[in-house]
């Protein structure tokens, strides 16, 4: 059902790939840099005049693209509006088409979106921190139904608060259940919610144990499996505190070889 893997998160380049490979689609092939294109194609820009120190479609473990119903959709940061709405790709066009529903109407926001093509369900995270988006901003949960007659979303649940105050980098995923399951980081340390009685039920975040002493920049994703025992999830986070101890000893290591 997810699309990202927790295992290779940190290694994805942040940001939003307008050509694509999937279902009636053929391989993707892009071109980075700001020089003439050489492959893929030139869309309208998402980076808004007013808000150059935030990339608005970013986040190394969030996920901005799902594919239903034949088309690829997007969470794009609409310039005029200053909110974030759901796009489609027109592939005869090559342009994102504007469906004029809104996902957040806080700018200086991220979102993770994860859709579940059995449910007909799109489920989203979203969410301000202090160092990634330059405002602390609770993280909300929305869910959107799909209509296939008319191809339009509509919100049934939410906003619901499923973080008080501001975090890093907030992701969800569903476990086998149906439970819904987000992680972020905040004050140095990685949370967990879950769903409860229903979608629009949440618990109290909770601390990952062995997880209370980060750095403020570490960010963590989440991701739901089956294992033998059955409903599974997993939690990923970074260490920049940890990293920065190995290469001390690192270097101290390589001092004292030149010692010698």
């Amino acid at each position: 059902m997810r699309r990202h893997s927790a295992l290779t998160l940190f290694s994805i380049i942040g940001g939003l790939l307008l050509a694509l490979s999937g279902p009636r689609l053929g391989p993707a092939s892009v071109a980075f840099g700001s020089g003439q294109e050489t492959a893929g194609f030139s869309d309208f820009s998402y980076q808004d005049t007013s808000f150059v120190d935030l990339p608005p479609t970013n986040d190394k473990p969030q996920s901005k693209l799902w594919y239903n119903d034949g088309r690829w959709w997007a969470d794009l940061f609409n310039t005029s509006t200053k909110t974030y709405h759901i796009y489609w790709l027109d592939l005869s066009s090559q342009n994102w088409m504007d469906t004029g529903t809104e996902l957040d109407t806080r700018p200086r926001t991220r979102a993770d979106i994860l859709w579940d093509n059995t449910a007909k369900k799109l489920y989203v995270a979203s969410g301000g921190g202090a160092l990634s988006t330059g405002a602390d901003l609770d993280g909300w949960f929305m869910r959107y139904s799909y209509n296939p007659t008319n191809r339009i979303y509509a919100r049934d649940i939410g906003p619901v608060v499923i973080r008080s105050g501001g975090g890093e980098s907030i992701t969800i995923d569903k476990d086998v259940t149906g439970k819904l399951w987000i992680t972020t980081t905040q004050s140095n340390q990685v949370y967990v919610n879950r769903s409860t009685t229903s979608d629009a039920t949440w618990g109290t975040p909770f601390i990952i144990p062995g997880a209370r002493t980060l750095d403020l920049d570490d960010i963590s994703s989440i991701i739901a499996y089956k294992d033998k025992n059955g409903s599974a999830i997993g939690v990923l986070w970074s260490n920049h505190v940890n990293l920065r101890r190995c290469q001390n000893l690192i270097r101290r290591w390589r001092q004292l070889r030149q010692q010698q």
